[in-house]
């Protein structure tokens, strides 16, 4: 059998999802680097089977809309082209993660328990949207808030 007639079976990425993959990276704007960059392995052509559908997966997943006027005054995208988390978002997810003292695994599992969307994002090599990494952000540094505020009280008590 070939990977065309049973792709379970051949655990690697169909030619089928090869082309799809590419038809919505393009639809959501992304370029071909944008893509390889969301693959665990760094490459499309050495996903699996089921990599390649987890991700599918999560780039087909709906999005909010917005108006989008063009030239207008508010600037912006169409709703539907897909803005990736930057480096500088993720850095700063490492950054507030470590201020509370989560090891990885905490890390991964705090955004599994409080950011996934239907069991999407499992942990932070995961999250591929700035609107995903935006709101992981303001997650982690309210926690700080609380952390910091428990410390505070309890200082002020003692």
């Amino acid at each position: 059998m070939t990977c065309a007639t049973a792709p379970k079976q051949c655990n690697s990425i169909s030619p089928g999802q090869m082309r799809k993959l590419f038809a919505v990276a393009r639809e959501r704007g992304l370029t071909h680097d944008d893509l390889r960059d969301m693959t665990p392995c760094g490459s499309v052509s050495a996903l699996t089977y089921d990599q390649a559908s987890d991700l599918l997966t999560r780039l087909c997943r709906p999005h909010r809309r917005r108006r989008w006027k063009a030239g207008g005054a508010t600037g912006g995208s169409p709703a539907s082209v897909l803005r990736p988390a930057t480096a500088r978002q993720l850095s700063y997810i490492r950054h507030l993660s470590l201020r509370l003292g989560l090891s990885e695994s905490q890390r991964d599992a705090y955004i599994a328990s409080h950011h996934s969307r239907g069991g999407v994002i499992l942990c932070l090599r995961d999250v591929i949207e700035s609107r995903d990494a935006s709101d992981i952000i303001e997650g982690l540094k309210a926690q700080l808030y609380r952390t910091q505020e428990g410390t505070d009280a309890h200082a002020a008590t003692g």
